[in-house]
């Protein structure tokens, strides 16, 4: 089912509307030392489907090799992260979940959720179980 939905930071400096196909999108679990620390859940969309609405310029950068993070500035939540199109992907935005402000428990249980291998730089998906339990 595709939806509108907003999310913020903590501070509510930056707010963005996100349409979201809880149908055909999926959270991802990435295994990466960033996304591992940060215990990130990424909602995996277009970016053509995310419009910050206020605080664009409130927003700070973070480069990695493919991906680029957007955090407020002042609060320091990690709104979104970016990733440029590669050989094996075209661009895709992975907004945090937990930054939506006006989705359900259930909402988001009914999106599919996927592991995939950001340590070993290939970004597959994990189906292993065994390797889905060490994340």
């Amino acid at each position: 089912m595709k939806k509108t939905f907003q999310g913020s930071c903590h501070c509510q400096k930056v707010k963005y509307d996100c349409k979201i196909d809880t149908d055909k999108d999926s959270i991802q679990i990435c295994n990466c030392s960033l996304c591992s620390k940060l215990r990130w859940k990424g909602l995996k969309i277009n970016p053509s489907q995310i419009t910050i609405t206020e605080g664009k310029d409130n927003l700070s950068e973070y480069k990695m090799t493919y991906t680029t993070t957007y955090s407020c500035k002042d609060c320091n939540v990690l709104v979104y992260s970016l990733t440029e199109a590669t050989d094996w992907a075209p661009d895709y935005c992975r907004i945090n979940i937990t930054s939506l402000d006006n989705i359900s428990p259930e909402e988001i249980n009914s999106i599919t959720t996927e592991y995939v291998d950001g340590k070993a730089d290939t970004w597959q998906v994990i189906t292993n179980q065994e390797e889905i339990n060490s994340l």
